[in-house]
């Protein structure tokens, strides 16, 4: 249960991070943590929210590794963030 709470830990920082700092790597970092924590929170899972069959099922937990996702493609596609070309300009 300690790692779990540890990966949730860590997935909040990189999604504070991730808003912080809209880099590409940090995207990145950002979606590989949350499958990971789709894979590790079996121990703080709360309700089922939607049954698939009688073994799998859509948990409270999940949604925080599925928020993570999202933000990540919110990031990336987001109208309002600026590139910018070498040489600093834009």
């Amino acid at each position: 249960m300690t790692f779990a709470i540890a990966w949730a830990v860590l997935l909040s920082v990189v999604v504070v991070m991730t808003l912080t700092w809209p880099t590409l790597w940090m995207r990145l970092v950002l979606v590989l943590v949350s499958v990971g924590w789709l894979v590790v929170n079996g121990p703080v899972e709360g309700d089922v929210l939607w049954e698939l069959d009688s073994a799998h099922g859509l948990t409270v937990a999940d949604l925080f590794g599925l928020a993570g996702v999202a933000i990540a493609l919110l990031v990336q596609f987001s109208p309002s963030r600026r590139r910018t070309r070498r040489g600093g300009r834009r």
